[in-house]
């Protein structure tokens, strides 16, 4: 996860939330899952286009929404490149799929 992420406190850093404390040892496995949450602590990389772009529309939404509402332009854009770059994929599938068989053939 180290080649998407990168990590905003240095390791062996603690971090708090509301219920639990954690002390940051690299980045973690669930580092996207984090970053949705919330956390303050992992950033993008601009390589994490790749990544991200294997997501599940609806997880990259969410995660555009928590970044942009915590104000981390650079990963909004990212996350915005990502989801743009995902509908025409699956619109060129829709089309395909969608067109009725040639008459006659």
């Amino acid at each position: 996860m180290e080649k998407y992420f990168v990590l905003t406190v240095p390791k062996g850093s603690t971090v708090h939330t509301a219920t639990t404390q954690k002390e940051i040892t690299g980045v973690p496995d669930d580092a996207f899952d984090q970053l949705t949450a919330g956390s303050t602590w992992l950033i993008l990389k601009t390589d994490a286009h790749d990544f991200l772009k294997k997501q599940p529309k609806e997880k990259l939404q969410a995660a555009l929404r928590m970044r942009r509402k915590q104000g981390y332009l650079s990963d909004v854009e990212i996350l915005e490149k990502a989801i743009a770059d995902e509908a025409p994929k699956k619109e060129a599938t829709a089309d395909k799929s969608d067109k009725p068989a040639a008459a006659g053939k």
